[in-house]
């Protein structure tokens, strides 16, 4: 953010009037929580355990509450959720043990979309201001069927708070130290929301800066530089939302600069800049010609400049520009809650300008795309079970059509829930996967994705939830710059969910294996002699998982927070000795990840509350590992850190 916007977005922020709090949603029982609607995975608004697909809802208030640093900390309490590094300090997601990266995972923030779109990947770490979070909406499975694009392996739907929940203006401030002494993260958060008669405004903006670790990084040819130094994190935010009525208006900026000295496949002499720019306007409303009737209409526009590549010198190296508008309008229509119909068409529109690598430089495959987006939506509600039946045809400039359908089961039987469904879909290939090699559109297919879930849950009591689940994922024509073969995975995520007068509880335990992969390239192959080394793993992700978020009440006012990320033992490519100038399989320990937070609101005064947390307690040395074979040696995650926070609200 420049100083120009400095002065522009501050004082709209801090001049906003300032009223009470909004109520906190952690002082209502399980019960009225998994009541709460949601549409992240139907259009129509229905309950946690009614929703057609695998579902987790993220309170705003857990996180404030937990001491969240950022979403990598908020994510990992998922199930079957990992991380992984993509290049050069970047973070990506791993979805049950598949890429979730690379266009295959959907990120929203009030609607807009998040992915950076050269490669199709949203981005994680220090790069959003999680305070201002009043929850989050995640599909852990297949939703091209609902959104088409990047949603192949999910869909995550950040909701931020609004004008009514604010009602006031509120200002963060984080520090964190690392063992060393050094400064491991700075970072200022403020917003604040009005409302009077017809009109809202909701705002927030941040700035921020992070390591991405304290430890040492070491090369393939034994080469090694303490990241502590200069490697990090150095994100500005902004999000502005206004309504007046129906009409709405989103505006949202971003500008997230990576700094890394390890770049294409050595160690630099200094630090280079990976920077994501991206601005975006979104207008939409609500119209309801008769009873039980919608109509959504709504136009985008967003431009970006994603992974912008510049060497110490400040030259730029790889730059691709992309702007994207798109219309949409959908149509909802319910009778007497026994059916429900959607429908709408998408229509996007892309320029891109720019390379689309420097290693070696290669000119985009085209500079122009088109796709069409048609899809329907059937739920019917019977006695003994409701059915959701989805399908959705993107017709593709370069792809070609895209069908995508998925069919849902969901049984509501007093204290138990059972939800059956299958999805198949197909997913076109980024700007980037078309224009990685000399081929390009001739040779990329599109990749296909088969999914099956089953979820059993009970209702232990009025604050105690246990649900289980069991998935079955295969992609085909794999996708990762160019085109492999199968990637197949099945497993097992279990979550319990407990309320209680002293707090909350959830744990899960998630495991996956490998079920007949077959791409060297992901799978844990001896580089060597080709034979198989684990078939139960996939190369950069752990095959088990387990998490647990508390939030225990130990005064009025004053709680602590505990929580646990434990990950099994994982594959990555790295050096097995000083001389070696290629990398090889190593197998890194399981690694526990405990935090414990301190917090107390309304500390002298009410509005103000302050926290310390302890960040990886016991000082676990866990990875960031690639899950292909590449240049690119695991990153060590951050050491031991302590990270103090004051917020007030006005």
């Amino acid at each position: 953010m420049n100083k120009q916007s400095v002065r522009f977005w501050l004082p709209l922020v801090l001049s906003v009037p300032v009223s009470a709090t909004a109520g906190d949603l952690l002082d209502l029982s399980l019960d009225d929580l998994l009541k709460v609607p949601i549409t992240v995975a139907s259009r129509k608004a229905v309950s946690q355990r009614e929703s057609p697909g695998i579902v987790t809802v993220i309170e705003g208030d857990a996180i404030r509450r937990s001491g969240a640093r950022d979403l990598v900390d908020v994510l990992r309490q998922v199930p079957g959720y990992d991380f992984r590094l993509i290049v050069s300090n970047i973070l990506g997601l791993g979805v049950r043990g598949h890429i979730g990266s690379d266009g295959r995972v959907l990120m929203l923030v009030d609607g807009i979309e998040a992915n950076e779109h050269r490669f199709g990947t949203a981005q994680f770490g220090l790069n959003f201001p999680v305070e201002n979070i009043h929850r989050i909406e995640i599909v852990r499975g297949s939703a091209l069927a609902m959104y088409g694009g990047t949603a192949e392996m999910g869909v995550i739907n950040i909701i931020t708070r609004s004008a009514s929940e604010l009602r006031g203006a509120e200002v963060a401030a984080s520090v964190g130290v690392v063992a060393s002494g050094a400064r491991s993260r700075e970072q200022i958060a403020v917003s604040a929301g009005v409302e009077q008669d017809q009109f809202s405004l909701s705002a927030n903006a941040m700035r921020g800066r992070s390591l991405r670790s304290d430890q040492t990084f070491r090369g393939l040819a034994g080469a090694s530089y303490e990241m502590a130094d200069k490697d990090g994190v150095e994100p500005e935010y902004v999000n502005v939302g206004l309504a007046y009525g129906d009409v709405r208006l989103r505006l949202q900026r971003v500008d997230i600069d990576v700094k890394s000295r390890y770049v294409g496949s050595g160690i630099q002499s200094d630090v280079w800049n990976l920077q994501h720019k991206s601005e975006t306007a979104l207008l939409s409303t609500v119209w309801k010609p008769m009873q039980g009737t919608e109509v959504t209409p709504s136009v985008s526009w967003q431009k970006q400049s994603p992974r912008e590549t510049s060497n110490p010198l400040g030259v730029v190296t790889s730059k691709t520009g992309v702007e994207r508008t798109q219309a949409k309008i959908g149509v909802t229509w319910s009778s007497d809650d026994l059916w429900h119909f959607a429908g709408g068409i998408d229509v996007l529109d892309v320029k891109y300008e720019g390379t689309a690598r420097s290693f070696p430089l290669r000119p985009l495959a085209f500079d122009r795309l088109n796709v069409t987006g048609l899809y329907t939506e059937v739920m019917r509600q019977t006695e003994w079970a409701d059915f959701t039946w989805g399908v959705r045809r993107d017709v593709h400039q370069y792809a070609g059509d895209l069908w995508s359908q998925r069919l849902a089961m969901t049984r509501l039987m007093g204290d138990w829930h059972f939800k059956l469904l299958a999805s198949a879909a197909e997913r076109a290939p980024s700007v980037e996967d078309y224009s990685s090699s000399a081929g390009g559109l001739a040779v990329r297919k599109n990749e296909k994705v088969a999914n099956a879930e089953l979820e059993v849950g009970y209702r232990i009591d009025a604050g105690t939830q246990l649900t289980v689940n069991y998935f079955d994922i295969v992609t085909r024509d794999t996708l990762i710059l160019r085109n492999f073969s199968d990637v197949h995975t099945r497993g097992i995520e279990a979550s319990l969910q407990i309320r209680r007068d002293w707090g909350n509880a959830d744990l899960s335990l998630s495991t996956y294996a490998s079920g007949g992969t077959d791409t060297a390239t992901v799978s844990v192959i001896n580089p060597d002699t080709g034979s198989v080394i684990d078939s139960q793993a996939l190369v950069g992700f752990s095959p088990w998982k387990l998490a647990l978020s508390a939030n225990y009440k130990v005064g009025a006012a004053t709680y602590l927070s505990p929580t646990l990320a434990w990950y099994g033992p994982r594959w990555g490519f790295d050096v097995d000795n000083s001389s070696a100038t290629v990398s090889r399989l190593r197998q890194y320990p399981s690694a526990a990840l405990v935090n414990l937070v301190v917090q107390s609101e309304d500390v002298g005064v009410r509005g103000l509350t302050l926290s310390a947390g302890v960040y990886n307690l016991f000082a676990a040395h866990a990875v960031f590992a690639a899950p292909i074979a590449n240049t690119t040696p695991p990153v060590p995650d951050m050491g031991r850190e302590l990270v103090f926070r004051v917020r007030y609200r006005f």
